[in-house]
């Protein structure tokens, strides 16, 4: 089953150097926050999930919005550390090719992608449906929408409403983004191998 994840972070920021590299949750922004989401979504019990693509919306200081782009299919290594992670995110901001892509695009402009690319939009946040009884289906492509620790902003939850992204609810208590997306992906998986 296909799927997108998207973490918008409010906080993270748009500019890289080189020493940050070491101090990722005190001078970043919480970078380590987006880092640790996208380990997440692209890291399945077999190895890299190549059904899934993750974008992160980094909307800190000093030149937002920028978009880091991976997709699973496109990988043929995943670093599972924070600070190799950081590593690909610095060398690719300043150019070298590697496998992160990073565009000068916000929230809007990689929704239209997704949309237009046949994905269904579902915004995970506390007061929605209950995951347990929405119905995927096999067929589908799903895009889940996932806040940083400061949730998302009125206005994008204004524009989420706008494209009809659906509202649903891992439960009633915040949950950290990474663990979010484990979750879905853990489901998802279960649909995908029952008979």
């Amino acid at each position: 089953m296909k799927r997108a994840f998207v973490i918008k972070s409010n906080t993270a920021i748009t500019e890289f150097k080189r020493e940050y590299l070491y101090s990722l949750a005190s001078l970043t922004g919480r970078l380590d926050v987006v880092i640790r989401a996208l380990i997440a979504a692209l890291l399945g019990p077999k190895g890299i999930r190549e059904e899934v693509i993750f974008y992160a919306i980094l909307e800190g200081p000093p030149n937002p919005p920028l978009t880091l782009m991976a997709k699973g299919s496109e990988l043929k290594y995943l670093p599972l550390s924070e600070e190799e992670v950081a590593k690909a995110i610095y060398t690719t901001s300043g150019g070298s090719n590697t496998w992160l892509k990073v565009e000068k695009k916000g929230l809007k402009e990689v929704m239209g992608e997704v949309i237009s690319s046949g994905y269904k939009v579902i915004y995970l946040v506390e007061d929605g449906v209950d995951i347990g009884r929405y119905e995927f289906r096999e067929e589908e492509s799903y895009c889940f929408i996932v806040g940083d620790q400061k949730g998302l902003s009125k206005e994008d939850e204004e524009f989420l409403e706008e494209i009809r992204a659906v509202r649903v609810s891992l439960g009633p208590l915040p949950y950290l983004s990474s663990h979010c997306i484990i979750y879905v992906n853990t489901l998802l998986d279960r649909i995908d191998t029952s008979p």
